[in-house]
């Protein structure tokens, strides 16, 4: 059994197949797994390229990259003195999660997870890029599951369950992204051109609630590896992870390794 089974995502399948999905009790209900950035054994690497080991799927640190299903788009700004390394998050049922992580000045960026009862949350813990600035209980980017046949449906059910709880009447639908710098795949949930015309001297636009798109903001949705990522990455010109190279690992029973279908 893997993360594609976990429990969390049981009521919200129910909630899906009904037209709804309770959006006001995201929070997490399980503590958020600390997983180091990477380990050493005491007489030193054993990786070919004399990098460290992964401490949770003991993957060498400069191989893991091969992992990575990085989509197209461009890659986030990094400060001087940072470079990208592979991290890992510990994901229930055995399951990793493999990104790209900013590392500065000898600290890693480090993604935490906690379930919840409707959306799972990742965290930055820590932030290498923003420290202290970062708030560490503010979700990077929420997941909830998918259907393959209908991959938006859900997305689209969380957006009108926000939308009908503040009162608003917007007809929204769920469309490719096509914002340059984010990844190629992203979408939002906006509403008609027409309807967005009608706005388009009021300053940044934003429509279709939290979950929606914005001008003023970095946010949107990806559906990948059978689940469906909202990421919220605010305004900041840099970024600790690469959000487009999340990819969940899970064992092949082997003793390896293997991307998630």
């Amino acid at each position: 059994m893997s993360f594609r089974s976990l429990a969390f995502a049981l009521p919200l399948a129910a909630a899906l197949v009904t037209g709804c999905a309770d959006s006001s009790s995201d929070s997490p209900d399980v503590a958020p797994v600390d997983t180091p950035a990477v380990s050493t054994s005491a007489d030193g690497s054993d990786c070919p390229d004399d990098g460290p080991r992964l401490t949770g799927t003991q993957l060498c640190a400069g191989r893991a990259v091969s992992y990575l299903n990085v989509v197209e788009g461009d890659e986030p700004t990094l400060p001087d003195g940072c470079e990208w390394v592979v991290n890992e998050t510990e994901m229930p049922m055995g399951d990793y999660l493999l990104y790209r992580a900013a590392r500065c000045n000898g600290q890693t960026a480090h993604l935490a997870f906690a379930g919840g009862a409707h959306m799972a949350e990742l965290t930055l813990d820590p932030s290498v890029v923003g420290g202290e600035a970062v708030a560490m209980d503010v979700p990077m980017v929420r997941i909830v599951s998918s259907d393959p046949e209908a991959p938006e449906a859900n997305i689209l059910a969380y957006v009108n369950e926000d939308l009908e709880a503040s009162g608003s009447d917007e007809d929204c639908s769920v469309r490719p992204a096509n914002v340059p710098g984010w990844p190629a795949d992203a979408l939002v949930a906006d509403v008609s051109p027409e309807v967005a015309a009608e706005s388009a001297d009021d300053g940044p636009r934003a429509a279709c609630g939290t979950y929606g798109f914005s001008e003023d903001e970095t946010s949107y949705w990806r559906v990948f590896q059978g689940w469906t990522w909202f990421f919220q990455l605010g305004q900041d010109l840099y970024q600790d992870i690469d959000p487009r190279s999340l990819t969940l690992l899970t064992p092949d029973g082997s003793g390896g390794w293997t991307p998630v279908e």
